[in-house]
């Protein structure tokens, strides 16, 4: 027999056997050694990149399994807890949840999104699949605690409190409406894991600590707001310049079902006089940060929509300029579904009552 023929069912050999002692070895681990093993396995090297949003890019690049459908089809109720079909699923899809779970561990989460040059053209690709994960994470912390691994699901929990506020990072309102949806989902959950009695006090100080985390961050609505800004005050100004700017305001204008009339009346006008549309319209995005934080600032904000319509900021502003009232609505039902979070689980209060708008 040749001398290579010879050495593949020796080294063959020698891959069974150390399969079989590797094996043995887990076998060998009390249940306990095995769940730190798997706890260790969930934090990166810190030699290893330290942006989270090309952790999560990387994993994106990877489809999802059945478990996603499983879960989207299958999960009706707030009290829904994985059958063993879905069960199964989750526990093959364990390998993007891990990394996930790591990459939210990161502090720095730079999404690199061309809003200088791309204005409200700009690609968000990460935050539908972002909203998937989190839907997974959440199936899998109820999977989890209902086969008594308080520490596992409460990992899910803390990730996806984390993701909430990287996804926020995009510093764009959609951006930071998806990490409050994320949040959200996350407190649903919290909810159902403190009635069931599934979460041991160390599981609930882990998420404690994430949960007010992502209540510090804001979810970044102030950056978010001061973006849009930034994306009319400049790129608007350039887009005015160019040869297709009936086209750009046209598909703009109609994404958002607006009047087409107004679009004609903002054609018929030259770039001089669109700079100072331009102008009214910044005004609004000033006012509205000033309102967003009040106490009574979904009233302001209303009030700030209604003088949109009425032209106030403009012919350019009546078109362009965003409700921010709905945008402080599910902030705040987000912040105070955050603050009722933290007391199931025992937790101190996050932030002082008068941050939070009471209804």
């Amino acid at each position: 027999m040749p001398a290579k023929t010879r050495i593949l069912p020796v080294l063959a050999a020698s891959l069974v056997l150390l399969a079989g002692a590797s094996r043995v070895s887990a076998q060998e681990l009390t249940k306990e050694e095995q769940r730190e093993r798997a706890i260790a396995h969930l934090t990166l090297d810190p030699r290893d990149e330290t942006n989270a949003a090309l952790h999560y890019y990387r994993i994106m690049c990877t489809p999802f399994g059945e478990a996603a459908t499983l879960v989207g089809e299958r999960r009706t109720t707030d009290d829904w807890i994985p059958d063993a079909e879905t069960a199964v699923a989750l526990e093959n899809e364990q390998g993007n949840i891990t990394q996930f779970i790591r990459a939210s561990k990161l502090k720095e989460c730079a999404w690199g999104t061309a809003y200088y040059t791309d204005g409200f053209e700009a690609l968000l690709p990460a935050l539908g699949k972002m909203r998937s994960a989190a839907r997974l994470l959440s199936a899998d912390a109820r999977r989890l605690a209902s086969q008594g691994e308080s520490r596992q699901a409460a990992e899910r929990l803390a990730a996806m409190y984390r993701i909430g506020d990287h996804v926020a990072r995009e510093n764009i309102l959609i951006g930071s409406l998806v990490g409050i949806a994320i949040s959200s989902l996350a407190c649903g959950d919290v909810k159902l894991l403190v009635d069931k009695g599934w979460l041991d006090t160390e599981s609930r100080a882990l998420i404690v600590a994430a949960a007010a985390q992502a209540r510090a961050s804001d979810f970044h609505m102030k950056g978010a707001i001061a973006t849009e800004r930034m994306v009319v005050d400049d790129w608007f100004r350039r887009v005015i310049r160019r040869a297709d700017l009936g086209k750009k305001l046209g598909d703009y204008v109609s994404m958002q079902d607006g009047d087409a009339s107004k679009l004609d009346a903002l054609l018929a006008m030259s770039p001089a006089e669109l700079d100072k549309q331009i102008d009214e319209a910044v005004k609004f995005y000033d006012d509205a940060i000033a309102a967003f934080y009040q106490r009574d600032g979904e009233a302001l904000l209303k009030t700030l929509g209604k003088d949109v319509e009425e032209g106030r900021y403009g012919l350019f502003g009546s078109v362009f300029c965003p409700a921010f009232e709905k945008c402080r609505i599910s902030w705040g039902k987000g912040m105070e579904g955050i603050d009722e979070a933290i007391k199931l689980l025992g937790g101190p209060p996050a932030a002082p009552a008068e941050s939070v708008p009471k209804k």
